[in-house]
């Protein structure tokens, strides 16, 4: 599993501003005279671990989570750990019942002794100890900072590991343990309030409440809208002399730059994913240039172009004018957003029905607009796809699949193993894996995404649909029945059935997981067109009942919402699309609009929609309302560090469902009135009986996890070592309420 630059940033950000901070502070932050609130924070903080400990204590016996790390060692681990660390957890979410020591979750960015330093720590944190474990490795600390020659050292190889892994909590904890308080300001607030502002805009969505707000500024009928995937801009067209371009920014509404295209019809516009660049799509007359009649009037052929700007500043780029061909069928920016992908072709008509089919694909530089490459395949109507998150094009010509490299425009190869009609080529979610189906030779081929390299192949099989999950380990397939549709899960890597979901419709005309893999969606015919099923197990969650038979479902890109949509019935022009909630599977929403007029950000949380009172405006709908929005961005940017840990010790006792005892009220006043509110609202703990924050004093035992191997890197090849002994467990100390333990921690 690759590591982000941003999250490796941070772990080198947060080690540096640390060794600084121990060169010009006392070394124990026990020795430190710490405000009240930020004791009362490292008390919160350090309640969350031990509570984790304990849930999984008093949980029924089960057994222990096996890691294989890269240096080929297999160990044991408690499950309250591998929930601590964002990246073991989902690599061992869906492991099935699998997981043994003879089948192991293989763990590619961890060594053993990396796994133990990280499970240690959480050990000493939840049972008070830091201190003393912080003193025991101080002084390879000290000299790991003045002697060139000596590594990191524990403590500092633990404080990277904790952002690498993406071990949030515990990152937060030992960022506030060291860090002096100015340090704090600049550095910690952000960190320490980010997860609190991530919750609250969760709860405010889960209201489904929309918000709507009127985008004035076009003068013409409205052509198209689209998203950038950030979710942060929004680019608008409509017809007329003026403005008929509009970049806006997102939730806000606000314009951000205005673009005129004074000759010829917009036909469509595209943004890129940070929405630095937009491209439109512009239909022009161009006179024809041989006269076969001198007699006659001259005639004009329609032809499109293409324009590139600077979506920030509004430069225009380039505009590509002479492309090989008249019709520019749509315009796809790569993931990074530095090339635009244009199919070009031209329109078969029955005036001259045996006209060569092929088309053209052009790859160019968004930066600057030149072309890098120009690719001519055996379709008129070319269909390309870039990778969601990597370097490649995805490209049809005929029945056959070619792979190219997107930022050179070199081809990489053409796909084994098509050889007659290709249905549903795409990407995994993560680009890593292309799956394909060939319907004549009964047959489905799965690619490396970067490669091409056939992976692997299953045949003799002809689902009526099909799909892979996001990192495609799974694969889901339809079997039609005279009764009732058949789901099929398979696990890629084995080629085998590991449960079937009786679908309860006939037809099953598409099928999909969610983006963590956990849920999958199916449409058929019936009264409820839509079911949502849980994937482990094969449990239907939710029927959904969309307008229209066969609708087309897509999850949103954190998996809380769904969007149906079906095209316009004959004779009419407008769609049908429909916004559910996933979790209760209660409808948000119906819009009815043209197709083109209509869209979504990646989450669903923000739409654009046309003015049914005014053809000349679209409509913003948001989850978040104005004031909501201004109280996130304030809880952001504005709070000052005995604030934040404030917010973040409410947020911790309300997740782990921890009562928490503030000295006195004027802590909550202390914070701005809007926040307050917000905090009430949301963060309001819930008071728990007495009896049940009594820990019952019993040995620990390490809970299991039922998921599926995920593939991850592979591990060296090397002699495979013992399997190490499980990481001993502290035995819980005795049973005390969270309040004597915090007293006596206080005193």
């Amino acid at each position: 599993m690759k590591i982000s630059k941003k999250t490796a940033i941070k772990a080198i950000i947060i080690a540096i501003c640390t060794a600084f901070s121990v060169q010009i502070m006392p070394m124990s932050r026990a020795s430190q005279m710490l405000t009240p609130e930020q004791k009362r924070a490292l008390i919160a903080k350090r309640a969350v671990f031990n509570k984790a400990k304990a849930t999984a204590a008093a949980s029924a016996v089960q057994n222990p989570i096996w890691i294989r790390t890269n240096d080929n060692n297999v160990i044991a681990i408690a499950q309250w750990k591998i929930n601590e660390m964002t990246e073991l957890s989902s690599l061992v979410k869906d492991q099935d019942g699998k997981n043994s020591q003879t089948n192991p979750t293989n763990v590619s960015m961890l060594t053993r002794s990396d796994l133990e330093l990280l499970s240690t720590a959480l050990d000493k944190i939840s049972s008070g100890q830091f201190d003393q474990y912080y003193e025991s490795l101080k002084p390879e600390y000290v000299k790991s900072l003045t002697d060139k020659n000596v590594g990191p050292g524990q403590l500092r190889n633990l404080i990277t590991l904790a952002g690498t892994i993406k071990a949030t909590t515990l990152s937060a904890f030992l960022a506030s343990y060291f860090l002096p308080n100015d340090m704090q300001k600049y550095l910690m607030v952000p960190q320490i309030v980010s997860p609190v502002a991530d919750y609250l805009k969760s709860e405010i969505v889960k209201k489904n409440r929309l918000h709507q707000a009127p985008l004035i500024g076009h003068e013409g009928k409205l052509v198209n809208v689209e998203f950038s995937k950030d979710s942060t801009v929004a680019v608008t067209s409509a017809e007329g002399e003026h403005n008929n371009i509009i970049t806006w920014n997102i939730p806000a509404g606000q314009q951000l730059q205005t673009f005129t295209i004074s000759e010829g019809e917009i036909d469509g516009v595209q943004i890129n994913n940070d929405g630095s660049r937009i491209a439109a799509i512009v239909s022009k007359n161009f006179e024809m240039q041989e006269l076969f009649n001198k007699n006659e009037q001259p005639t004009t052929e329609t032809k499109e172009i293409l324009i590139l700007w600077d979506a920030k500043t509004g430069r225009q780029i380039k505009i590509f004018d002479n492309l090989p061909d008249t019709t520019i069928f749509f315009i796809e920016f790569s993931s990074d957003g530095k090339r635009i992908v244009i199919p070009v072709g031209h329109e078969v008509t029955v005036t001259n029905p045996e006209q060569e089919e092929k088309g053209y694909i052009i790859i160019a530089d968004s930066e600057t607009g030149n072309i890098i490459a120009t690719h001519e395949v055996a379709n008129n109507y070319p269909d390309v796809q870039p990778n969601p998150n990597g370097n490649t094009l995805l490209a049809r010509s005929e029945s056959d699949l070619i792979l190219y490299d997107i930022n050179t425009g070199q081809k990489i190869k053409k796909l084994d193993g098509p050889t007659e009609i290709i249905y549903d080529a795409n990407y995994s979610g993560d680009g890593t894996k292309i799956i394909a189906r060939d319907f004549t030779a009964q047959t489905i081929f799965i690619w490396n995404g970067n490669t091409g390299e056939q992976i692997t192949q299953f045949n003799n099989i002809v689902p009526n649909a099909f799909a892979i999950n996001h990192d495609g380990t799974k694969m889901a397939t339809v079997s039609l029945s005279e009764t009732t549709d058949t789901i099929s899960i398979w696990d890629v890597a084995t080629k085998t059935v590991t449960h079937t979901i009786d679908s309860k419709q006939t037809e099953v005309t598409s099928t999909q997981f969610s983006p963590d893999s956990r849920m999958i969606i199916s449409t058929g015919l019936g009264d409820k067109n839509i079911i949502l099923w849980d994937a482990l197990t094969g449990k239907q969650l939710h029927a959904l009942n969309h307008s229209n038979n066969l609708p087309d479902v897509n999850f949103s890109s954190d998996g809380k919402r769904i969007k149906s949509h079906s095209s316009p019935a004959i004779g009419e022009e407008k769609c049908t699309t429909m916004l559910w909630n996933t979790d209760t599977g209660k409808k948000i929403h119906t819009f009815i609009a043209e197709h083109d007029l209509l869209e979504e950000d990646s989450n669903f949380i923000n739409i654009i929609s046309p003015d049914d009172t005014n053809n000349r405006n679209f409509i913003l709908w948001t989850s978040l309302s104005k004031d909501e929005r201004n109280t996130l961005e304030k809880i952001e940017n504005n709070l000052n560090i005995d604030q934040a840990h404030l917010l973040y010790q409410l947020y911790m006792a309300k997740i782990s469902n921890t009562l928490i005892s503030l000295s006195d009220k004027q802590q909550l006043a202390s914070l701005p009135a809007d926040i307050l509110s917000i905090v009430n609202t949301y963060l309001k703990p819930t008071p728990l009986p007495k009896a049940t924050l009594a820990l019952k004093p019993q040995p620990f035992e390490q809970p299991a996890m039922v998921t599926t191997l995920s593939k991850t890197a592979p591990v060296k090849s090397q002699p495979l070592k013992q399997p190490a002994k499980p990481i001993q467990e502290p035995e819980i100390r005795k049973s005390q309420t969270w309040a004597d333990w915090a007293r006596s921690w206080w005193k």
